[in-house]
């Protein structure tokens, strides 16, 4: 059994411990037609802790906190609702965020907690990351809905980002939402090699990336949302 089908086992034994049957799926992730307009089925708490199972599966193998998916994901959603998806489409993206960095957990040979640069062989496994958790989700159909975004979250507008080189609105539409939240949080948030910037330095990092990093429509909507609504959003996590 290879690594990605030992974490795939393991995050459906912890999906089964948590009390998700073989009707997870239907019960918690589908959604349908009703009397009102595109409507979520079941509540988004209910979605959420499906994926917060599976989340807190890898954050205990210490390649993630659970406070920065928090983080991404509240602000993912929010972003994703300004840009004006539907809520179908606004929980895809939440349910991403939540798990972006599962493929982490398939990266036996990367230490994450290392205040040094990752060396070489780290750096290139690492970069296989968004594949690996893709391919984890596939097996998982309960959440295969955060493929998208799990696999194109490190894509660059402009073509230089991985795993596929993909480029402008070859994008998906979650990867270009979350690789403008993901860089904002990094930004703003200390790690070993440097400390944080500040809100407004981190939003002018982000103007002087636009058409290079960052699609300019989802630039222009998270330029719409006013700093101390988009802090507040977090201020509990």
């Amino acid at each position: 059994m290879d690594n990605v089908a030992m974490v795939t086992a393991e995050i459906m034994l912890a999906m089964e411990t948590a009390g998700f049957g073989e009707s997870f799926e239907e019960r918690i992730f589908f959604t349908g037609p009703s009397s009102t307009a595109e409507p979520v089925r079941h509540s988004r708490l209910q979605s959420r802790k499906a994926a917060l199972t599976l989340m807190r599966t890898f954050v205990a193998r210490g390649t993630e906190s659970e406070a920065h998916c928090e983080r991404v994901a509240t602000w993912s959603r929010r972003l994703a609702r300004e840009l004006g998806l539907t809520s179908e489409r606004v929980l895809d993206v939440e349910i991403g965020a939540l798990v972006h960095d599962v493929g982490y957990a398939c990266c036996p040979g990367v230490d994450f907690d290392q205040a040094t640069s990752l060396s070489f062989a780290e750096a290139y496994e690492m970069r296989t990351h968004c594949d690996l958790g893709a391919r984890l989700l596939k097996g998982i159909p309960d959440l295969r809905r955060a493929i998208p975004l799990v696999l194109s979250h490190h894509e660059e507008f402009n073509g230089s980002g991985y795993p596929r080189g993909a480029k402008g609105t070859e994008i998906p539409i979650d990867g270009r939402i979350f690789h403008l939240v993901d860089a904002f949080e990094a930004m703003t948030t200390d790690r070993p090699y440097r400390t944080r910037m500040s809100d407004d330095q981190a939003r002018a990092e982000i103007a002087q990336c636009v058409g290079t990093r960052f699609d300019p429509v989802v630039y222009a909507a998270f330029s719409r949302i006013e700093s101390v609504e988009w802090r507040s959003l977090v201020a509990a996590v």
